[in-house]
Order: structure tokens, then C-alpha cells, then sequence
């Protein structure tokens, strides 16, 4: 029995749990050996399509501050040609 199977014994009886059988033992070994490597790629993948969602939406974000900027700016230029006018300054 390897360090993985002993800590497995290990958790089942402490769980109060039937252990493993040979069979079930081998078929755990076989799908772990299966899908740590895709669960692995899935990480990626996904922290690929975060990476990408996340320069969109800062691009969206940085469209914003200078829509909102150029807005800011027109409204103090208004004022400001108002405050003339009425020689408010």
C-alpha cells in the first residue's frame, strides 16, 4: 500500500466508512490518473476566458471614464460660457 492508499484507509475508518476494495482501489487510481490532467487543461482554459472577460470589461471601464470625461468637460465649457453671459465671474 502506497502513502495515497494509506491516507485513504486512513480517512475512510475515520469516516466510519466500508473501505475500498482492490477493484475499486485500481478503478480510483485509473480515473485520477484520467482526470487530473483534464482537470488541469479546464483550469487553464478558464483562466484564460477569465483573463479575457476581465480586458474587455476594462476596456468597457476605460470607455466610460472618457465618455464620461468629454461629458464633464462640454458641462464645465457650458457653464462656464453661461457665467460669461451673465458675467457672473
Amino acid at each position: 500500500m502506497d502513502q495515497h492508499e494509506d491516507k485513504l484507509h486512513s480517512a475512510m475508518k475515520k469516516l466510519k466508512l466500508e473501505l475500498l476494495h482492490e477493484a475499486d482501489r485500481v478503478l480510483l487510481k485509473e480515473y485520477l490518473a484520467i482526470m487530473s490532467p483534464l482537470a488541469k487543461y479546464l483550469d487553464v482554459l478558464q483562466l484564460e476566458l477569465l483573463q479575457s472577460k476581465l480586458e474587455d470589461l476594462n476596456d468597457m471601464v476605460t470607455g466610460i471614464n472618457r465618455e464620461a470625461e468629454n461629458d464633464l468637460f462640454e458641462i464645465l465649457s457650458r457653464l462656464s460660457s453661461v457665467m460669461n453671459e451673465l458675467d457672473l465671474y
